[in-house]
C-alpha cells in the first residue's frame, strides 16, 4: 500500500500489485476519493464506483474517462462534487496525437449507469460533441447528475450540459 493525500488531517491508503496503482473497495465498490484514484476508472471501466469526497481538479487539463471505449459499470456520485474540470480536446491532442477532436465530457463514452454525478464548475471545449458529464451515452442511464461547468462546441455542433449526444 501507498500513502496518499486526501485533504488535511485525513489520509487513506490505495492498493499496489507491486507495479500499478489498484483500487480501494467497499465489497464489490470500488471508492475514489481522490483524482488519482478518479483517473483510475480509466483502468476498470467495468467496476463499480461511489464517489467519496469532494475532488477539486483545480482547473489542471483532464483527460476525459472512457476514452478509448465505453465506461459500462456503475458510478454513483453519492452526494460529492468535482469541482473545476477543464477538458479542452484541442490542447489534449497537442500533447497527444493520438486524442481525438470529438465527443467529451467528464466521462467520453457511457454505456453504464451514472448517478448523482455532479461537475460543479469548469469548462469542456471541443470541436463536436461536448458536454459537461457525458459526450456520447449509448443505451447507458443517467440519474440525478447536474453539470455547472461551460461547455463549448464547434458551431452546428451537438453541445449540451449534461449529455452531447443519446441514443
Amino acid at each position: 500500500e501507498i500513502l496518499i493525500g486526501r485533504k488535511a488531517g485525513e489520509t487513506i491508503f490505495i492498493k499496489t500489485d507491486g507495479t500499478d496503482l489498484t483500487y480501494r473497495e467497499d465489497g464489490d465498490i470500488c471508492l475514489a476519493g481522490t483524482f488519482g484514484e478518479i483517473m483510475l476508472i480509466e483502468r476498470y471501466l467495468m467496476r463499480g464506483w461511489r464517489q467519496e469526497a469532494d475532488i477539486d481538479l483545480m482547473d489542471m487539463l483532464f483527460v476525459p474517462l472512457a476514452k478509448g471505449g465505453p465506461f459500462t459499470g456503475s458510478f454513483h456520485g453519492n452526494g460529492s462534487v468535482i469541482r473545476n474540470l477543464r477538458v479542452d480536446m484541442e490542447e489534449l491532442s497537442q500533447s497527444d496525437p493520438e486524442t481525438p477532436l470529438s465527443i467529451t465530457g467528464f466521462f467520453r463514452w457511457v454505456n453504464g449507469t451514472v448517478e448523482n454525478l455532479v461537475v460543479e464548475s469548469g469548462s469542456v471545449k471541443t470541436n463536436s460533441q461536448a458536454a459537461g458529464l457525458v459526450g456520447h451515452l449509448m443505451g447507458g442511464m443517467l440519474k440525478n447528475c447536474t453539470n455547472g461547468a461551460d461547455v463549448t462546441a464547434a458551431v452546428g455542433d451537438c453541445a449540451g450540459g449534461i449529455v452531447a449526444l443519446a441514443y
